[in-house]
């Protein structure tokens, strides 16, 4: 409803009350996991969960607007992991890193494209009401990418805890597998 249903009612409002520039926000999931990294705007969309299914529906909705949209300017950015003070999922990481609690599924060799709070922010405002900018998408991710591995590494020089135990990802899987049908017997 949110992701992709609400648009176009939030797009022709915001036409019918004059906004000059709206700025959809999506994410850099709706490339899922890729096959090249870095990505960039041009990387083919490969949505692999429900999260990341809505945010590529709602881009083309917003794209589908688009011909309607004159003279309401829109932009779409496509934010990375964005962190910072307040960021509930890099606090946990900190927190189960530092009472060394955390398990690494797999080898942790994904990758976090991370961005701070305020480089977003920055970003944004440096595309607003700037003509340039209507009908284009621009992924913001800060200055470089890393692993999970190194991502955690991070969390451990920071926090001076550890990392628990590694588990390899089919195992992790049976495990969640197994939690979830114990839960679901009682």
């Amino acid at each position: 409803e949110t992701n992709v249903k609400s648009l176009r009612q939030i797009l022709e409002a915001a036409r019918a009350a004059g906004v000059r520039h709206f700025v959809h926000t999506s994410s850099v999931g709706v490339h899922g996991s890729l096959a090249v990294v870095p990505g960039n705007e041009d990387s083919p969309f490969a949505p692999e969960n429900l999260y990341e299914q809505t945010k590529a529906a709602g881009e083309r909705e917003v794209v589908g607007f688009l011909p309607q949209a004159p003279p309401l300017g829109v932009t779409i950015v496509r934010p990375a992991w964005v962190y910072g003070p307040g960021d509930p999922r890099t606090e946990r990481i900190l927190r189960t890193v530092g009472r060394s609690r955390f398990i690494l599924f797999g080898r942790g060799g994904n990758y976090r494209h991370p961005i701070y709070i305020d480089d977003y922010v920055e970003g944004v405002a440096r595309l607003l009401l700037q003509a340039h900018t209507f009908a284009r998408t621009y992924v913001l991710a800060g200055p470089g990418y890393l692993t999970s591995r190194q991502l955690i590494g991070a969390a451990e020089r920071v926090t001076g805890g550890r990392t628990r135990l590694r588990v390899p990802l089919a195992m992790g899987y049976a495990r969640v597998g197994r939690a979830v049908r114990m839960t679901l017997l009682l």
